[in-house]
């Protein structure tokens, strides 16, 4: 995208810019007509503050059932907090603060069973 501005800077078209470098046209006079000190409020909508709490609770629920994936603690985590009146954690922001500490699937082993050892001896 910065090629083709730079391109239709240089007094080509942005039409003519826009359908050789494949871009859309709309998001290149888009970004051409931009005030310099334009900023992106999409960045970091995070509150660690918060991430911080949920982490420990987390951490809690793990530390007495080290086995749970992210949707285990997940649930058991809302319902914790729906308890306390607290709003509910998304899912998403469970996975990934189970993923942080990296238990997630860590302690999980997989079991052989005497019905599957036989394939696995096949190759």
């Amino acid at each position: 995208m910065d090629s083709a501005r730079a391109l239709a800077a240089k007094a080509r078209g942005i039409a003519l810019v826009s359908r050789t470098m494949g871009v859309s046209r709309a998001q290149l006079s888009l970004r051409m007509n931009r005030s310099a000190d334009w900023l992106d409020r999409r960045g970091n909508r995070r509150n660690n503050e918060a991430d911080a709490g949920i982490l420990s609770a987390i951490l809690n629920i793990i530390s007495d059932m080290p086995s749970y994936g992210y949707r285990r603690v997940w649930g058991i985590l809302r319902k914790q907090r729906r308890s306390e009146g607290q709003p509910p954690v998304n899912a998403k922001l469970s996975a990934s603060s189970t993923n942080e500490v990296s238990i997630d699937d860590d302690t999980r082993q997989p079991t052989i069973t005497p019905a599957n050892t036989s394939i696995m001896n096949a190759t």
